[in-house]
Parts: C-alpha cells; sequence; structure tokens
C-alpha cells in the first residue's frame, strides 16, 4: 500500500496565499484591499488573514464590496 498523505486545505491564508486564489498579485490583491473589494481580513498573532470559505464566498457573489459582502453574509447569503 502507498503512503498517502492527505492534502489539506488552509482554513486561513495571507494576503500572498488570498492573492492567488483569485489569480491576482499580490499588489494587485493590496490595491483591492485598500479600496474595500474583497472580503474581510483577520488579525491573528500579528498577521493579517482571510479566510478561504469567505474568499470562495466571494468569488461565487460575484466579487462585491466589503461592505455588500458583509451584508450578503448578515443576511444567511441570500442575494
Amino acid at each position: 500500500m502507498a503512503n498517502q498523505t492527505a492534502q489539506l486545505e488552509p482554513l486561513l491564508v495571507r494576503a500572498k496565499d488570498a492573492a492567488a486564489l483569485c489569480g491576482v498579485s499580490p499588489r494587485k490583491w493590496a490595491d483591492l484591499r485598500s479600496s474595500g473589494k474583497v472580503p474581510p481580513s483577520f488579525k491573528l498573532g500579528g498577521c493579517v488573514v482571510w479566510k478561504t470559505a469567505h474568499i470562495r464566498l466571494w468569488i461565487e457573489w460575484d466579487m462585491p464590496t466589503l461592505d455588500r459582502f458583509e451584508q450578503l453574509l448578515a443576511a444567511g447569503g441570500q442575494r
């Protein structure tokens, strides 16, 4: 039996990985963040991170602004 290691998808990612998930450069991600166009970030141990689940929802919901994304989350994802 071959040794198989299950790869876990991270629940939280830093900016570089969030940008990669979305297919943009880290610089573009920073620009989008500064203009309020990405999902909410969180501070964890001095690092800024994003929930991968939020990034996936944000893309599924056609990349709304941060304000609109938070409204959709509060409404339970009803558009």
